[in-house]
């Protein structure tokens, strides 16, 4: 099983990974401390696209896309986005997500403001396995 040490900058404390299974097993160790926390958890792949056949440019508001930001920052901050990039086919997005269960991703798309706009849909939601060839 490989293991490594990385530094979980949203908690700015050391936490050691091991990628041996489906499950993300995460323990976070307190510096200057012997008590730590174990977080079970799986990685997701998601694509959106936004729904421009049904809403012209002009429904994607400034203020839309602000409020947007300000959530996609608070789901980075909690830790389970972790990862966003634009489409380049299309207007969406690619997530890497972190989460313990496919419906707390679920939960966590439907509260981007786009979404609750019914203006952005989930075209594929994709639960990720470690890739065989690190595994030791």
């Amino acid at each position: 099983m490989y293991q490594g040490w990385l530094l979980c900058s949203r908690l700015n404390m050391p936490f050691h990974r091991n990628w041996g299974h489906h499950d993300i097993k995460t323990t976070i160790r307190f510096q200057g401390g012997s008590n730590a926390v174990t977080i079970f958890s799986m990685q997701f792949l998601s694509f959106s696209r936004r729904r421009t056949e049904q809403f012209p440019p002009e429904a994607f508001t400034s203020e839309l896309s602000a409020e947007e930001g300000q959530r996609v920052k608070s789901l980075y901050a909690s830790g389970i986005l972790r990862q966003i990039w634009r489409r380049g086919d299309m207007p969406g997005a690619a997530i890497i997500w972190e989460a313990g269960s496919e419906d707390e991703v679920r939960a966590a798309i439907e509260s981007l403001p786009i979404f609750q706009a019914g203006m952005l849909e989930l075209v594929a939601l994709i639960p990720l396995e470690p890739y065989p060839g690190f595994v030791s």
